[in-house]
């Protein structure tokens, strides 16, 4: 299960052109996170894992989820806006949130209008 998990971290390091000490960082852990998981892994301890909590902030950065991280499935790549939008503070993404749904109905509305 770990070597798996570390297995789609590397696929999405290397999609990313991305260190893994950098992606750590970026993701707000410590710059050796992900060679921990790698030291496990290489010294074949089995009753090692992966916090959650260290997926779910590794998953925006590799821009991924949390779900293909640990499964493999569904898609492999997040949707770039809503994978910025969770390295935001709750709140600030929720005030984004609305912001784009304004400009995204006034866009439909203005669509609508010029299709007529």
């Amino acid at each position: 299960m770990i070597e798996d998990i570390l297995g789609r971290i590397d696929q999405r390091l290397t999609a990313l052109d991305l260190k893994e000490s950098r992606a750590a960082k970026l993701a707000g852990l410590s710059d050796s996170a992900i060679r921990d998981i790698r030291r496990a892994v290489a010294g074949g301890r089995k009753n090692v894992g992966v916090s959650t909590r260290t997926l779910e902030k590794l998953a925006p950065v590799l821009e991924t989820t949390v779900v293909w991280l640990v499964s493999g499935k569904g898609p492999e790549t997040e949707n770039r806006i809503e994978r910025k939008l969770k390295l935001l503070r709750p709140d600030l993404a929720e005030t984004l949130e609305d912001q784009f749904d304004v400009l995204i109905n006034q866009a439909l509305e203005k669509q609508q209008r010029t299709t007529r």
